[in-house]
């Protein structure tokens, strides 16, 4: 994974980056703990090293667990990736998500989340 500096408001990519018609999940795998392999609709796919992300703890912390962490999902309609709230059922007003625009930035090399 290419180590990129954090983007800002004004250097964010151009909407014409990003899919016409918006980013979809359709597919999303846990190699290993910390790891998924996401595949879009329009076809880009590729890895993310989610370690750093669960390391920082709060909404993320229960995902240290590798179980947890392995249970993860594409989101309604693959709007986002996510996995079950702490207590391990996935209802809606609990459940951590991010959205599939930031993850293609991320597989595509054009953000990297700080």
């Amino acid at each position: 994974m290419q180590d990129l500096p954090p983007l800002t408001m004004d250097d964010a990519a151009p909407p014409d980056r990003l899919p016409a018609d918006g980013v979809r999940l359709v597919s999303v795998l846990v190699p290993e703990f910390g790891t998924v392999e996401l595949t879009f609709a329009d076809g880009m796919a590729g890895t993310l090293d989610m370690r750093p992300l669960v390391a920082r703890g709060g909404v993320f912390a229960h995902l240290t667990s590798p179980e947890m962490f392995a249970r993860a999902r594409v989101g309604e309609n693959g709007w986002s990736l996510e996995w079950p709230a702490p207590d391990g059922t996935w209802d809606e007003t609990a459940v951590v998500d991010l959205c599939a625009d930031s993850l293609w930035l991320q597989v595509k090399g054009l953000w990297k989340r700080p």
